[in-house]
């Protein structure tokens, strides 16, 4: 993110000082349309406690919170107000989530597992943008805006690795209550993760234009906490659990 900021100044103050940068001009060029397609990182801020050992670095154990791999695709719909002002709309599908990694040697006979949750999104952000014009052809866009989501589906996979008995995985669909279990032991429990299908927060995105090709990077801040349960089912509790992502986007304008 500094790197980023850094070469945004470094950017902006090699721009000629001329009226055609920023310009309070009516934008008559129309409504345009195009297509994105983002990689994603992703993550969901939350304190978690297991046993009342937080996840930290913990003598006899190492807990760690990655960021999880993913995507993003949808629609981009960009309306001119002025030469240096538009309102840009997007519905897209992405998937947040996020991964952890765990050797737990105080728990026993387990001596590692780790979580990974997928949910898929729906997701419309409505941004006014800011921009720079370099020539008719390219320029620089700035937006914030806030973003709304709905989930339209979810899973959390556990994979346990324990000493003597080999690999337990356990799969569970976020917004159903069936489960699967591909394990020895027998599995008598289908649990719902409670999760709420409603997201909101906002995008802040900085977009480089050339002719019709677009290249950026955006990132999403949740700001509604989508646990809707003090208590977890199990080992783990869970609290104020917002999403994070980070987004490097390609795109195209019709």
């Amino acid at each position: 993110m500094k790197k980023l900021l850094i070469f945004v100044v470094m950017l902006l103050a090699t721009l000629p000082a001329s009226a055609k940068v920023v310009s309070g001009a009516r934008d008559t060029c129309g409504f345009k349309f195009g297509m994105k397609g983002s990689f994603t990182l992703n993550s969901m801020n939350h304190e978690a406690v297991q046993y009342g050992y937080l996840l930290k670095e913990n003598g006899d154990g190492i807990i760690k919170i990655r960021p999880l791999t993913s995507f993003a695709v949808g629609f981009a719909m960009d309306f001119p107000i002025l030469e240096s002002l538009h309102l840009n709309l997007e519905l897209k599908y992405e998937l947040k989530g996020h991964k952890v990694t765990a050797e737990d040697k105080y728990v026993g006979t387990i001596e590692n597992y780790s979580i990974v949750e997928r949910n898929g999104y729906l997701e419309f952000p409505i941004q006014p943008q800011f921009r720079l014009n370099f020539s008719p052809k390219s320029h620089l866009n700035f937006n914030v805006g806030p973003y709304i989501a709905f989930a339209l589906h979810g899973n959390l996979q556990q994979n346990i690795h324990v000493a003597n008995q080999g690999d337990i995985v356990y799969k569970y669909y976020t917004f159903t209550s069936h489960s699967e279990k591909k394990t020895i032991w027998d599995n008598t429990n289908d649990v719902k993760t409670p999760y709420s299908r409603f997201d909101v927060g906002f995008a802040f995105a900085i977009d480089y234009v050339y002719n019709k090709f677009h290249i950026g990077a955006s990132y999403d801040l949740g700001i509604k906490d989508i646990y809707k349960l003090e208590v977890d089912r199990s080992m783990v509790l869970f609290r104020s659990i917002k999403n994070r992502t980070a987004l490097f986007t390609v795109g195209w304008d019709f």
